[in-house]
């Protein structure tokens, strides 16, 4: 995982939308109960792809960070640093 701020080993952002979500949930719920069933489905959707939303953005970060890891290894690598040692003998 991407180490951002963490609390029980999620994200903070993990963490707040989970709980919204928990949230808006306990809404749908009891707008179904007063039969407002149209504003119960939008208010679930739009309420719980918040999560998806924030789960989307992490696992786009960690992979940019694999690609700028790679590539700064790439830089720091001296050239004929990945050459066997018999490779650069020969060149020499």
């Amino acid at each position: 995982m991407f180490s951002f701020e963490l609390v029980d080993g999620e994200s903070i952002a993990q963490k707040k939308s989970y709980d919204f979500a928990l949230q808006i949930i306990r809404l749908c719920i009891r707008l179904k109960e007063e039969k407002h069933f149209e504003l119960a489905r939008q208010l679930l959707r739009a309420g719980t792809s918040v999560g998806a939303n924030v789960e989307e953005a992490l696992a786009a970060l960690e992979e940019l960070v694999k690609i700028l890891t790679s590539i700064v290894k790439t830089v720091r690598t001296p050239p004929g640093a990945s050459l066997s040692r018999e490779s650069r003998e020969a060149k020499a």
